[in-house]
């Protein structure tokens, strides 16, 4: 993004070819044959100079917007996914995007079509810089100048297609397999379809207050992500409505924390630190995120072992995990199947105020972050230590 912002600043320095351009046709003396041939030729440099500075302001904006319709999910103005087409991937679209892979994925790309856009528009500037250091005829300038606009709205238009296809193609494709990739992924669906059903109520209830007062709130977009809003002045309702949907953004955070250490490939071996050396001795392996709390003098060799054989102990630890992970993730449906029967019932008898609206998150928080702290306890660990010990000590023997 830093060399896209320096890569436009240059270009909007570049344009003062413009007043260069239009004092040179100015000075060409003015006949009763050319006077509407200038006064024309101006026109339509000015009208190919206004389509490049409003694309150079467009590109200033931030990449990766998400705005979420009750029929699609646009990125960037584009339609991503709609509801009607592809309802699961609707549903999960914002949860998956938000992964560094698929944010880095679409992030670059659109970076690199934007750089291609911003040197080929420099490009043309040079060729027109070029013709006019030569002091050209006007007849020259006027063969020249729908070139110019010819070259320049085609470039334009061909970065418009490209970043279609970006999000229509390459996005949807990869934001489609990792949702194939989740190990839960019809359980995940219907976590975040419910997920869906709590923003409708939300928005219902904050959104229209946050909108009223438009003008006194800063929008803090982040890419590939929601959008939270902080207040410029102290309106009492408007406080609470944004207190509220800040707390119902952090609830939506939790829940895809749970989800993603509940998604993640079971008996994946680590260290605590992976930037440290491995026969640092202060390192802890962890398994599936939790420590195995080996002995200091071991934990080379079962990193070793963890990562090279199939034990017995470990097949079974999979097994019951993987289990143990099903388990919580239909708990945690239940739990937020059962909440928001709760709240559409007091969205629906208006029976709640703006301070209850936001100790109902909060309290949801602290339920989700408890569940949260149960789904990490060790599982079979005492007997893959037990195995991973007896492995050793008979290599020692």
């Amino acid at each position: 993004m830093h060399k896209k912002l320096e890569k436009i600043q240059k270009l909007k320095d570049k344009m003062i070819i413009k007043d260069s351009l239009l004092s040179f046709i100015d000075e060409i003396p003015t006949t009763i044959t050319n006077i509407n041939t200038k006064k024309k030729l101006k026109e339509k440099f000015k009208k190919s100079f206004n389509i490049i500075n409003s694309k150079l302001e467009e590109m200033e904006c931030l990449d990766g917007i998400v705005v979420v319709t009750p029929n699609e999910i646009l990125l960037d103005g584009i339609c991503l996914v709609s509801h009607k087409l592809n309802s699961d991937l609707y549903y999960s679209c914002e949860y998956i995007m938000r992964r560094p892979e698929v944010k880095e994925y679409y992030m670059d790309k659109k970076s690199y079509l934007d750089m291609h856009l911003l040197c080929d528009i420099d490009h043309q500037l040079n060729i027109l810089t070029s013709i006019l250091n030569q002091n050209s005829s006007i007849n020259r300038l006027v063969s020249y100048q729908s070139v110019f606009h010819t070259n320049i709205t085609d470039c334009f238009r061909r970065q418009k297609q490209m970043a279609s296809d970006i999000v229509t193609v390459d996005c949807y494709q990869k934001i489609n397999e990792e949702l194939q990739k989740l190990v839960f992924k019809s359980d995940t669906i219907q976590i975040l379809i419910t997920l869906h059903h709590f923003s409708i109520v939300s928005d219902f209830l904050y959104m229209s207050v946050i909108n009223k007062y438009s003008k006194h709130v800063i929008k803090m977009h982040l890419p590939m992500s929601q959008t939270c809003y902080h207040s410029l002045v102290d309106i009492e309702d408007l406080h609470y409505s944004l207190m509220a949907h800040n707390q119902y953004l952090t609830f939506v955070m939790r829940i895809y924390h749970i989800l993603d250490y509940l998604n993640q490939p079971i008996g994946k071996v680590s260290y605590f630190d992976e930037f440290i050396s491995l026969d640092h001795v202060d390192n802890n392996i962890l398994l599936d995120s939790v420590s195995l709390n080996i002995p200091l003098h071991y934990r080379v060799k079962v990193y070793k072992i963890l990562n090279s054989c199939h034990l017995k102990s470990m097949f079974l630890y999979k097994n019951i995990k993987q289990d143990c992970y099903k388990s919580h993730i239909l708990e945690l449906l239940d739990f937020l199947c059962c909440f928001l029967n709760t709240y559409e019932t007091k969205y629906k008898k208006k029976d709640y105020t703006l301070e209850e609206n936001i100790t109902f998150f909060l309290d949801l928080i602290q339920k989700l972050d408890n569940m949260f702290c149960n789904y990490k306890q060790p599982i079979y660990h005492s007997e893959l230590k037990a195995e991973l010990c007896q492995i050793i000590e008979n290599n020692a023997l």
